[in-house]
C-alpha cells in the first residue's frame, strides 16, 4: 500500500533557489478512510475484521441532504422500515418517500456486489448478484433492470418469478 501524505511543504534551497519538496508520512490507519468501495477495510467497530461490507445512499435534492449510512453486513428492506444488521431503524415508509434523518427520499443506492434475497412464508430465495442494487421509491433495481415492486399490499412482487415476499435482504457478496 502507498503511504499516505499530508502536509505537503516546499522550501527553496538556499544556494540555487529551486523550491524542494518534502512530506511527512502518516502511519496507516484505515479508520480514517472513508468507505467508497465494499472492498475496503471496514471502519465501524460492528463490523468483523475481513468482512465485506456495504453502504446505502441515500440520494436527496441536494448533496448537503444526501448521506451515507455506516457499513454493516446487510439490510433489510420490508414495506414500511429499512433496517441494519444492528437492528437499528435507518428509513421509514411514508406517502411513497422513504424517511430519513429528517428528510425525504425516493433514491437509494447500494454498491456491490451485493446479493439480493427474498424473505417469503416459502423461506429465502436467492435472486441474484448485482454490481449495483438501487430502490427508486417503490422499485426495486438491480444493475439497471427491474427485480421488484412494492405493492399496495405491502409485498415486494418479483418481476421474473412473479412471486411475493414481505421483505428483502441485500447482503454483501
Amino acid at each position: 500500500m502507498l503511504p499516505i501524505s499530508t502536509n505537503v511543504r516546499h522550501r527553496t534551497h538556499r544556494r540555487s533557489r529551486t523550491p524542494v519538496y518534502w512530506h511527512r508520512e502518516v502511519p496507516d490507519v484505515r479508520s480514517r478512510i472513508s468507505i467508497e468501495h465494499p472492498l475496503a477495510a471496514p471502519a465501524s467497530p460492528f463490523a468483523r475484521i475481513g468482512t465485506v461490507v456495504l453502504t446505502l445512499f441515500f440520494e436527496g435534492m441536494s448533496s448537503t441532504w444526501s448521506f451515507r449510512t455506516a457499513p454493516v453486513e446487510f439490510f433489510r428492506i420490508d414495506a414500511t422500515t429499512i433496517t441494519d444488521a444492528n437492528g437499528e431503524t435507518i428509513a421509514v415508509r411514508k406517502g411513497g418517500y422513504w424517511n430519513a434523518r429528517g428528510n425525504s427520499y425516493t433514491h437509494i443506492d447500494c454498491e456491490g456486489p451485493v446479493t439480493v434475497r427474498f424473505a417469503s412464508t416459502d423461506g429465502l430465495a436467492l435472486t441474484g448478484t448485482f454490481n449495483k442494487v438501487s430502490v427508486l421509491s417503490s422499485t426495486l433495481y438491480g444493475d439497471d433492470s427491474y427485480l421488484a415492486m412494492l405493492t399496495n399490499a405491502g409485498e415486494w412482487r418479483d418481476y421474473r418469478t412473479l412471486k411475493t415476499a414481505h421483505s428483502l435482504t441485500l447482503e454483501s457478496a
